[in-house]
């Protein structure tokens, strides 16, 4: 019926484990300084922004969407305390700010909460964090 001790310690395990390795990335994201190109680059890239065949720049909704999220940047929740404004860490941020609160705004409860943890929302964050990894490495 239940879980033994041993199984649920081993559970606690690899969860702890994969905190300790958040954690250590968190950290290291903090001390990475985002340059305005590369702040452009993380930003497009993680909002799955992609300039239309046949244009030479974004289109008008996605330079909102842009322009939106690099004010999450510079003072969405938390960006602007010392030690993570301008951080690798607040341009996450912002990218997570943005799928969780600006854009699951429509909708019902429940579609919602589908694209936050399943998808368009899920899918803009796992590709945020992945290019924060690659900034950490």
């Amino acid at each position: 019926m239940g879980m033994k001790i041993e199984e649920v310690r081993e559970q606690l395990g690899i969860v702890s484990g994969l905190y300790n390795t958040f954690e250590e990335l968190s950290k290291k994201l903090v001390t990475i300084q985002m340059r305005p190109a590369v702040l452009q680059s993380y930003l497009t890239d993680s909002l799955g922004l992609r300039v239309k065949t046949g244009e030479k720049e974004l289109g008008t909704l996605a330079k909102k969407m842009l322009e939106e999220v690099t004010g999450l940047f510079e003072k969405g929740r938390g960006n602007d305390m010392v030690g993570v404004k301008g951080t690798a860490w607040a341009a996450f941020n912002a990218v997570a700010e943005f799928a969780d609160y600006r854009r699951a705004r429509g909708g019902d409860d429940a579609n919602r909460t589908k694209s936050l943890l399943w998808g368009n929302g899920a899918n803009m964050k796992q590709r945020a964090w992945d290019n924060a990894l690659v900034l950490a490495k």
